[in-house]
């Protein structure tokens, strides 16, 4: 069969800033910053690895910061119980 997983990254240490500059693009103030604090890619692929060899739909980076997506979640719970 076809397994499908979905890659929800946070903060990685790559070097996006530069080639979003240098494909003409613009940053957002403290993108530099955030990307050099990152995660390594490394750990990110061990990561992929490890979740989709486990059959995992989404792979989250950064499990610690859920909580931006809490309450929307809740929402759409919510609405199932609505009569």
């Amino acid at each position: 069969g076809v397994g499908v997983s979905v890659l929800c990254p946070g903060v990685v240490a790559t070097n996006l800033a530069a080639t979003t500059v240098k494909a003409g693009g613009s940053l957002r103030e403290g993108m530099e910053r955030m990307t050099e604090g990152g995660i390594a890619p490394a750990a990110v692929g061990e990561m992929v690895a490890r979740g989709i060899e486990t059959g995992r739909l989404y792979i989250m980076t950064h499990t610690e910061e859920g909580w931006p997506v809490r309450p929307r979640f809740e929402r759409i719970l919510a609405g199932y119980a609505a009569d």
